[in-house]
């Protein structure tokens, strides 16, 4: 039986709005389940909000939503995979700006046939600037070096980030209740000083490094279209795709939209703008409640950027003989993009440019107590 109790399947632009740091984005009210209380459950971070009626699981780390007595049956969820990072540009070669990480998918929806049982819940880490089983193979012509600020960079290229774990509920599927996944955000096209590397995908995609073909990554997840309420999520979840051209990466795709050249794309409030997500959960917006998945900015040559990212999403580093060329972590538990590495100061020797790391995702759950 599906989870979802109505999907809506759209395909259509979505928000094209340049955005600050933490700023952007939308958000609407959503109605939650319906009929009494009575379901009783522990796990993760509970907390009840009294003036909503509604009671939170906040899984930040793996664990088990353990209903001990179903009541109607009926949980809104969240599930958000973790942030890809961004892209990285080695030093003395003119390598350009790096891409920023797309964002994990966001899947929000409801589950109406919960029975009294123990449920799974992975929370999946971002994705890692040196981690050579996540790396972006497209984006380097070898092995990503298992510790790159150590070792030898490729001769001619910047490489890729990391892409995003997945999170998931109830995986693979028990007790009459559908496992829900959400892919994990793509990693950042590398820097290069020659035609630059692709993003990659994921359910947010991954932007393109400087100098890219004037390509689109494609996101797992379906673009949400700008309006309207965002839940139930449609089967891939929200996600974006990523484009960049010229010598500053572009930005991450995010769940609520694609990159704005070259800043993050924004992100999607949980529950359409709930108020009654603590303000340790997520970052602010600009409408109601808590924002998550959004996408990390470009890496910037010497006249432009920093160029943000956006709620949560690392901010993309720029050019500079400092550590400043390092893009910028996403926040923990956002399931944002990290920064993508700035440009080269070139010719002047300065440190290696990397990319920020994808913030970790989450999964929510909420019920009427």
């Amino acid at each position: 039986m599906s989870v979802f109790s109505d999907f809506f399947h759209v395909k259509q632009t979505p928000i094209l709005s340049l955005l600050g740091m933490g700023g952007g984005g939308t958000g609407t009210a959503i109605g939650g389940p319906t009929g009494p209380g009575g379901l009783n459950a522990s796990g993760g971070n509970a907390e009840e909000s009294p003036g909503n009626g509604y009671k939170y699981h906040f899984f930040t780390s793996p664990g088990n939503f353990i209903v001990s007595s179903a009541g109607p049956g009926e949980i809104d969820y969240l599930v958000i995979g973790g942030g890809g990072s961004g892209g990285n540009a080695p030093d003395n070669g003119s390598y350009l700006g790096a891409g920023g990480g797309g964002a994990g998918a966001f899947m929000t929806g409801q589950v109406t046939t919960l029975q009294a049982a123990t449920y799974a819940i992975v929370v999946g880490d971002g994705g890692l600037y040196n981690n050579p089983v996540q790396g972006n193979p497209s984006s380097y012509p070898g092995p990503l070096q298992p510790t790159p600020l150590n070792g030898p960079f490729p001769a001619s290229t910047g490489w890729g980030g990391g892409k995003g774990n997945d999170s998931s509920f109830n995986a693979p599927g028990a007790n009459g209740v559908s496992a829900i996944t959400a892919e994990g955000g793509g990693a950042g096209g590398g820097g290069t000083n020659t035609p630059g590397k692709a993003g990659a995908a994921g359910g947010s995609a991954g932007s393109p490094g400087g100098y890219a073909p004037a390509e689109t990554i494609a996101g797992s997840g379906d673009p949400f279209p700008g309006s309207g309420p965002s839940f139930p999520a449609p089967a891939n979840g929200w996600g974006n795709d990523a484009t960049g051209t010229g010598s500053n990466g572009g930005g991450g795709g995010g769940a609520g939209g694609t990159n704005p050249t070259h800043t993050g794309g924004d992100g999607l409030a949980a529950f359409n703008g709930d108020t009654g997500i603590p303000a340790s959960y997520g970052r602010p917006g600009s409408g109601p409640g808590r924002y998550f998945a959004g996408g990390g900015g470009g890496g910037a040559d010497a006249a432009a950027g920093p160029y943000p990212g956006t709620h949560g999403g690392g901010a993309g580093g720029t050019s500079t003989t400092t550590s400043a060329r390092t893009g910028g972590n996403a926040f923990a538990n956002t399931g944002s993009g990290g920064g993508g590495a700035g440009a080269d100061d070139y010719p002047n020797p300065s440190t290696n440019g990397t990319g920020g790391s994808g913030g970790s995702g989450i999964v929510i759950i909420r019920y009427l107590v």
